[in-house]
């Protein structure tokens, strides 16, 4: 394949087949320590799920929220109010 030099140094970085290991193990024979033991290892996966995604929507929910008050229901950033514009041009960049 055209991948195969870099596999080998995948597995040297991340040791994928140790992984791999411990995962045949897990379902062989699961027990508590090993359990935790894999969800330390995939906490970047349970941090992404549980904690970036989230707040990524709720950030750009809540930046939508004040473009849609400020424009449309404080009639246009209260006819150039100093401190809306610079907080939504803060949200913003």
């Amino acid at each position: 394949m055209w991948f195969y030099p870099y596999e080998q140094e995948l597995d040297q970085e991340f040791e994928i087949t140790e992984i791999a290991n411990d995962m045949d193990d897990l379902i062989e024979n699961p027990t508590v320590p090993a359990i935790w033991k894999s969800i330390m290892a995939g906490k970047i996966f349970i941090n992404l799920a549980f904690v970036a995604i989230p707040w990524t929507i709720v950030a750009w929910l809540l930046w939508l929220w004040n473009i849609v008050f400020n424009s449309w229901l404080n009639r246009g950033w209260a006819e150039g109010n100093f401190w809306l514009l610079t907080n939504t041009a803060f949200c913003t960049f």
